[in-house]
């Protein structure tokens, strides 16, 4: 089925708040976990905020991507033969693959700078740049330049795989291509086992039942995704009970997970999944009824155009950046509201170094920069 113009037009609403979340969720920096919850203190009340933006709620963003990909990617396939194969892939050859390239490429002499610059103001040692330059692991860039095993195991004690490429925050790229070139299987899958087969994706995301690999499980939400188009016909779910059952579910869940902040305590990170894929649906569906009830509302076009050059750029070089503006702008801060203050406003400074770059490319190269947004 082809996608509506009203579910075009909740991707459209949620572009910019989902890719805001991605840079909150990067922003969280350190907490503490001993919180003292019968005499909350203003540093556990400042942990707290961060969890709950950062550990939290940031962590429906990516999942919600997934999905939304895994819909458009079937939002016209009636069929999955070689020409549309074909006609996919070339699309995704230019959204995905090219930029996925030029980022990372880009990202190295990125890295190499900031982590130069680190060295130079106190943040790190010199010798954390001659290691970095002299054994980091080059000629993986575009794989798995860093890699390690998930702070936690699931319930059996297996642990996940986690690993990316320099541009660390590409792996979501990485594993999206990996999953349109898989796109016959998930076709196959989808509409062979059909339901039957959709719980057991649930069961085996929500129990992180995951092979120790490099692609990861979040990406279930591509196949996820892909249900809903190919056997759903619609991003949100139909049936006022069902949507009131998954905000239940989902509030419920990110009051717990909250509680036990988040990927930052074990079980905190055994409940996430089921929180995160409550929370999808749940954002969806909310966003499809706000743009419901406020037709006429949308986004500037800057933030929803720019949303993946956000997403591209904030890690290795704004954020630094932003982080060390702001220490020095709040150098010496100890009180809570002072330190809850720095931490708000630093997704603000890593967006706004982002756009401004963007602004900016869009004059000088705009050929460039329609390369490294995907021609988006």
């Amino acid at each position: 089925m082809a996608v509506s113009s009203s579910d075009s037009r909740v991707i459209s609403l949620l572009r910019f708040p989902l890719t805001f979340a991605v840079v909150m969720q990067h922003s969280m920096g350190t907490i503490t976990t001993d919180i003292r919850w019968t005499s909350l203190s203003g540093l556990d009340l400042y942990s707290l905020l961060k969890s709950l933006c950062s550990g939290c709620m940031a962590l429906i963003a990516v999942p919600a991507f997934f999905f939304i990909s895994g819909y458009l990617f079937f939002g016209n396939v009636t069929t999955m033969d070689s020409s549309v194969y074909k006609a996919k892939m070339t699309t995704r050859l230019k959204s995905l693959l090219v930029p996925y390239l030029g980022w990372n490429l880009l990202t190295v002499p990125i890295l190499l700078l900031v982590t130069y610059g680190e060295a130079m103001n106190g943040t790190r040692t010199m010798a954390d740049f001659t290691d970095l330059l002299h054994n980091g692991r080059w000629t993986h860039i575009f794989w798995d330049f860093s890699s390690h095993d998930a702070l936690y195991g699931n319930l059996w004690g297996m642990h996940l795989l986690k690993d990316s490429p320099v541009l660390s925050t590409f792996w979501y790229v990485r594993d999206l291509i990996i999953m349109c070139l898989l796109s016959p299987l998930v076709y196959w899958y989808v509409t062979r086992t059909r339901w039957v087969g959709f719980w057991a994706l649930v069961v085996l995301f929500v129990l992180r039942l995951w092979p120790h690999m490099t692609l990861g499980p979040q990406s279930l939400f591509f196949v996820f995704g892909a249900y809903a188009s190919l056997l759903g016909g619609s991003l949100t779910t139909s049936g006022a009970t069902l949507r009131r059952a998954i905000y239940g579910v989902a509030a419920v869940l990110f009051v717990v997970v909250f509680s036990l902040l988040g990927n930052d305590t074990y079980h905190g990170f055994l409940l996430t999944p089921a929180f995160t894929l409550a929370g999808c649906y749940a954002v969806l569906n909310l966003g499809a009824f706000f743009a419901k009830r406020h037709p006429g509302f949308a986004f500037p076009q800057l933030l929803t155009k720019s949303s993946f050059f956000v997403y591209a750029l904030h890690m290795q070089l704004a954020l630094p950046l932003a982080f060390f503006l702001l220490k020095k702008l709040f150098s010496g801060a100890e009180h809570p509201l002072l330190l809850a203050l720095q931490y708000l406003l630093t997704p603000c400074l890593i967006y706004a170094i982002c756009l401004a770059a963007y602004v900016v490319m869009q004059k000088l190269t705009p050929r460039l920069l329609a390369v490294l947004n995907g021609s988006r």
